[in-house]
């Protein structure tokens, strides 16, 4: 789940330890093992070891159906 410590959002299991520091402006919860992530304004996408998928560079990502995904440049 996501979590919002000080002004930066990062990732709490279910027993409530943090398993992805804070580092992200915004944050969504997984779906599909991958999070919507914003830092600078911009949104993209990491799995749940922490790894960018898809870089933080899209106005509106939205999350990915049948391996595609919609995005807002």
């Amino acid at each position: 789940a996501g979590r919002l410590v000080g002004l930066e959002y990062g990732f709490i299991d279910t027993t409530g330890r943090v398993v992805l520091e804070p580092w992200f402006a915004q944050a969504c919860d997984f779906k599909k093992s991958l999070a919507k992530v914003n830092q600078s304004g911009k949104w993209g996408f990491i799995d749940v070891t922490g790894n960018v998928v898809v870089p933080c560079q899209y106005r509106q990502p939205e999350y990915f159906v049948h391996d595609l995904e919609q995005i807002t440049i």
